[in-house]
């Protein structure tokens, strides 16, 4: 009897289980119970089979309290609440962590894609009031990630972009980059889309609206290349009027480059979009074909492989590894001579 007992309880717990991967139908879910229990709905006949199916459903609602909907569009079963038994308590460090996730990837479109689905599975594993007592870990997550990056991000300049990028509001900062003077911090008035980790440093994507130099120089309306948040001066950053966000470009730029057989063994990683790899030449070497929506991006990366890429288009991309070649070359040829800028524009 109380092997009959267990068996009556584990088979609602395995199809609890296998709902909350997704919508499922009935064979579904019977088939997902028998390959965890062989001996489950041995049943003769397929009206006593649904029988004991019919039941298993009846005591996940009851007895494990979950809430089970048939949809007949779908003609699969939904689970909308696990109920009490099956779900799990984070501890405090967890319920941090978790609510770091939320709030830090909200402002992409892209990665809320694909982070998306695991934060509603794991909301959907812990109880409701731990989802109330998360409202409360916002403000010290905002305070701390910026520890993560390797530059200092001034709190008010984390702050103000955070919440300029969330409610769609127009900036307008100093920045210094390092291609720059830092007296000559370059004056900037952009579109905020979303922020993103990468490097060991905090970047913003934004459309610039108009950028003034020292001298009186400006230009403007174009998307520029990543603004590193720590670059940013707290000083005069101002929150201006509201935007309409408008669409950002897809990757256009059509990239070529060769890498080692060094490279190739350890594996290619997947760092651009539509990325179409060749098969190894007689040396080993394999051709690399991918899209990109920003050039400067790109040739950090591939800066990355050292030796060990070959660029081969566009022309452009060409032209700034061979500065940065030669500027390497210049600066350990000689102890006096200093490296050559890469790109001044940047």
């Amino acid at each position: 009897m109380l092997e009959r007992n267990w068996d009556a309880l584990k088979r609602p717990l395995l199809i609890l289980n296998h709902l909350r991967q997704g919508p499922a139908d009935k064979q579904t879910l019977i088939q997902a119970v028998r390959y965890q229990m062989q001996d489950a709905y041995l049943e003769t006949g397929d009206k006593a089979q649904s029988r004991t199916f019919e039941r298993d459903l009846e005591n996940a609602r009851l007895r494990l309290q979950a809430t089970i909907e048939w949809q007949p569009r779908l003609r699969q079963y939904v689970l909308h609440d696990p109920g009490p038994f099956v779900q799990t308590d984070l501890s405090p460090e967890g319920l941090a962590g978790l609510a770091f996730l939320k709030d830090s990837f909200t402002t992409s479109e892209e990665i809320q894609r694909v982070i998306r689905p695991l934060l509603n599975w794991v909301e959907g594993a812990i109880p409701p009031e731990q989802m109330r007592q998360m409202t409360h870990q916002h403000a010290p997550i905002h305070l701390n990630l910026q520890r993560i990056s390797e530059g200092e991000i001034h709190p008010q300049v984390w702050r103000k972009v955070i919440y300029a990028i969330k409610q769609r509001r127009i900036i307008s900062f100093n920045y210094a980059s390092p291609f720059h003077e830092k007296s000559e911090a370059r004056r900037h008035t952009v579109e905020p889309y979303e922020h993103y980790f990468r490097g060991g440093h905090f970047y913003l994507k934004a459309y610039c609206l108009r950028w003034v130099a020292p001298n009186g120089y400006e230009d403007g309306r174009f998307w520029a290349n990543p603004y590193r948040l720590d670059y940013i001066l707290p000083e005069d950053l101002e929150l201006l009027g509201t935007f309409a966000a408008r669409q950002q470009p897809r990757p256009s730029q059509q990239i070529r480059y060769k890498l080692s057989p060094r490279i190739v063994r350890g594996g290619i990683s997947r760092y651009f979009i539509d990325m179409v790899v060749g098969d190894p030449d007689e040396s080993g070497w394999v051709e690399v074909i991918a899209q990109t929506d920003n050039e400067f991006e790109a040739f950090r990366t591939l800066l990355g492989y050292a030796d060990q890429c070959v660029v081969l288009e566009p022309p452009s991309l060409v032209e700034r590894m061979k500065q940065v070649a030669k500027s390497f070359r210049d600066f350990y040829d000689s102890e006096n001579s200093e490296p050559l800028p890469v790109n001044k524009t940047e």
